[in-house]
């Protein structure tokens, strides 16, 4: 093992030195590859990884795929909001790494240099943005994509000097990408302009959200606006079906369907939600495009990095109606497939528009047969290439082959439950259970309990988890445990914030074991440690509520520290080595919090517990600094940094800076 100026990792596992992060570089391919696999559990081994790999691309560059996807994974949460790593050698290898003949280190290059376009636009760091955007260019990066992204992050900055000059600069960015497709040919030129389109009616939607309701011609002028990027796509998009890219065409008309549902009810005429024949139509399109892409969830597009959702209404000035505008939007979808959307409020269907409810349901249940046989399909081929790939090892047994063994075992099983519903098709609860229902409301209620709507997001979660223990498929399928542990967990942690601390931590609790016996499951089944990885980080992030709760709500620090204890054990990321750090100066432990708080990488994940170690350690300028990065989020509406401001206020750990004018200054009396 040699030292190379920072963390030195061999077979036998991590060792610190000086805070930063390195690896061993003359170790063999093999032995690369396995600590690659020991990354999937061991949150230290990961973090370095992707440390090497931004600092030494080129020399981590003469690995194999094998290494590279999985350190391209880890770098991308390391490398958004950092200021040391050189982005014209990081571009540089990224760009070359986005030519690989190996599609999926091609795919992954190409996700890397989006994430941290976009994760810095979004953090409002236009310097960064700009910089690595410059970097990707000068290496021959696609300069489509870094616009793409660039008009993204300006529909999501919370202030933007009008509508019309945001408009001005995002269409002069959607002009190049135009014209940049003009000298592309076929599918691919087409798809570009669709994006563009889609972009366009984004800005729209963002004007119809902000105009004045009582502004008749403004928002008439927006809705104008939003239908005549609708229309114009819709033309490329049934261009591109008949070419043969119905999949991506179909997720492409999806989002855009989502967008019009979006701008259909900010323009109903009344103030209470009435479900009318355009919200229904628009609906209906959604879900078929949905299915007709052959989404497993309407999540895929509801959620997505690129949605309408994550684009306006988890950042800038629509936050506050990122509660709202996903329960409109799960309402209105209930009414055509209420197994889809648990938890949503009930819409009464008028008398004039039952029978068309009535006849887009059997369409939605004809789009659902044709996934369904289209998935039977898919199924089996992938069972034929696994079979053969068997019999090709003469000289292996299947037993030999776990990975196989895995994969064909999947397959047969999900192979079953097609067969079982396309059997019952004449049943159509055989059929709903293709399908993964929506997180929709459960997104909804996490972002009324983030801009501080308490009341409401107990409302709703109370009423999804009344939908769940009453649906049989919560108790038959993974997704169903999944879920109910997510609404238990969410559901504790708004308790503690309306100050019901011990039923916050009876909630929290059943959540922890419910996602233990989701874990057994797992690895009843053979499921692959990635996936087991994922529901340990679930569970560590209950067990840190339940010490948050502990701490501030009960003012029982001990029962804290074991709870954070089992959450340590189970991840060592930055934001638990922060919280690691917190608990240490708590205890008087000073040198071993500073050991701790070495190497971290202060970003907007940490910056309010940075505020607390730093509190608790007596220095109270590096506090107050880290406190006022946290409460100065570009992206957080009002209601979320009131939210924030009242949980400092409140906070024990930063009772020593409670004196201080700064801190009163910062968070209010």
């Amino acid at each position: 093992m040699r030292p190379l100026g920072g963390l030195v990792l061999a077979l036998q596992g991590p060792v610190a030195v000086f805070g930063q992060a390195q690896w061993e570089v003359d170790i063999s391919d093999a032995a690369a590859e396995e600590l690659v696999e020991r990354t999937l559990t061991e949150p230290d081994l990961r973090a370095a990884l992707g440390r090497y790999l931004l600092q030494s691309p080129e020399a981590a560059g003469q690995r194999g795929p094998r290494f590279l996807v999985p350190a391209l994974v880890s770098a991308v949460r390391v490398y958004g909001e950092a200021e040391s790593w050189d982005d014209d050698l990081v571009a540089r290898q990224l760009v070359a790494w986005s030519h690989s003949i190996h599609e999926p280190l091609s795919v992954m290059a190409h996700s890397a240099a989006e994430r941290v376009l976009l994760r810095r636009g979004l953090l409002g760091d236009v310097a960064g943005f700009e910089r690595f955007a410059g970097a990707w260019q000068r290496a021959g990066g696609a300069a489509t994509e870094v616009r793409l992204l660039h008009a993204r992050w300006l529909l999501a900055l919370p202030v933007a000097s009008t509508p019309d000059d945001l408009s001005s600069r995002l269409d002069s960015l959607c002009a190049e990408v135009d014209q940049l497709a003009a000298r592309q040919a076929g599918t691919e030129a087409a798809l570009l302009r669709v994006r563009t389109r889609y972009l366009r009616a984004l800005l729209a939607l963002r004007g119809l959200e902000l105009s004045n309701p009582l502004d008749s011609q403004e928002l008439a002028r927006w809705r104008a606006s939003v239908e005549e990027q609708l229309a114009a796509a819709a033309q490329e998009l049934n261009a591109l079906v008949l070419r043969g890219s119905a999949r991506r065409a179909h997720s492409l008309r999806a989002a855009l369907a989502l967008v019009r549902l979006l701008a259909d009810l900010r323009i109903r005429p009344a103030s209470e939600l009435v479900l009318t024949a355009p919200l229904l139509e628009s609906a209906a399109d959604f879900m078929n495009a949905s299915l007709q892409a052959e989404h497993a969830s309407l999540d895929t597009v509801c959620e997505a990095s690129d949605g309408a959702f994550s684009v306006l209404y988890d950042a800038g000035p629509l936050m506050d109606r990122a509660a709202d505008a996903r329960l409109e939007v799960a309402a209105v979808l209930c009414v055509l497939a209420p197994n889809e959307v648990l938890g949503a409020r009930e819409l009464r269907v008028p008398a004039d528009l039952s029978e068309r409810v009535q006849a887009l349901r059997a369409v939605r249940r004809a789009h659902l047969l044709r996934a369904a046989r289209k998935q039977m399909e898919e199924l089996e081929r992938q069972a034929a290439y696994t079979v053969l790939a068997v019999q090709e090892r003469e000289e292996q047994s299947l037993e030999a082959d776990p990975e196989l063994r895995r994969l064909l075992d999947r397959l047969e099983w999900r192979h079953g439950d097609l067969t079982e519903a396309l059997t019952s098709a004449t049943d159509d609860a055989g059929l709903e259970e293709l399908r993964t229902p929506a997180w929709l409301t459960l997104e909804a209620a996490r972002a009324a309990r983030e801009q501080g709507q308490s009341e409401l997001a107990r409302a709703v979660l109370v009423a999804l988890r009344t939908e769940l223990d009453a649906d049989p498929r919560t108790r038959n399928w993974l997704w169903g445990i999944e879920l109910l542990a997510a609404v238990e967990s969410t559901l504790g942690s708004t308790l503690s914030d309306v100050g019901d601390a011990r039923a916050a931590q009876a909630e929290l609790l059943t959540s922890v074991e419910r996602l233990a016996e989701l874990l057994t499951l797992l690895e009843t089944r053979g499921d692959a440690p990635r996936m087991l990885q994922a529901i340990q980080n679930q569970q560590s992030s209950v067990y840190v509520a339940l010490a948050v709760n502990a701490n501030v709500k009960l003012g029982a620090p001990l029962e804290a520290l074991e709870w954070f204890e089992k959450a340590w054990q189970l991840r060592k990321d930055d934001t638990m080595r922060v919280l690691g750090a917190c608990y240490r100066a708590r205890a008087g432990l000073a040198s071993e919090a500073r050991s701790l708080l070495q190497g971290v990488v202060p970003s907007s994940l940490v910056y309010y517990n940075l505020a607390c170690a730093h509190a608790l350690l007596g220095e109270a300028d590096q506090a107050l600094e880290y406190l006022r990065l946290e409460l100065s989020d570009p992206r957080a509406a009002t209601g979320a940094l009131e939210r924030r401001k009242q949980w400092a206020r409140e906070d024990p750990d930063l009772k020593s800076l409670r004196g201080d004018a700064r801190f009163q200054t910062l968070v209010g009396p």
